[in-house]
């Protein structure tokens, strides 16, 4: 996982790095798989941008129909979970 420069990165650029190490097993294949948070609040279900209605309004804290929308992804991504 390259770093360097971070600071440049915007804040979509360095999520998006971010989202593509953990999704490539960066914490090692022996984990649960992970939940895909960011196409849960995207708008196209893309994982590129806040759907509107899903945050506080800080681009970074989901809102109540944030976190049901991130509840009905982990059903989605990890049903063993919650059964």
């Amino acid at each position: 996982m390259q770093r360097g420069h971070q600071r440049w990165l915007t804040a979509a650029a360095l999520r998006a790095q971010y989202n593509e190490d953990i999704l490539a097993g960066y914490f090692g294949a022996d984990l649960l798989p992970p939940v895909r948070f960011d196409l849960a609040l995207s708008d196209a279900n893309d994982g590129a941008a806040w759907a509107a209605g899903m945050q506080i309004g800080d681009n970074v804290h989901p809102n109540v129909a944030g976190n049901t929308a991130m509840l009905a992804r982990v059903k989605l991504d990890l049903p063993e979970v919650v059964e």
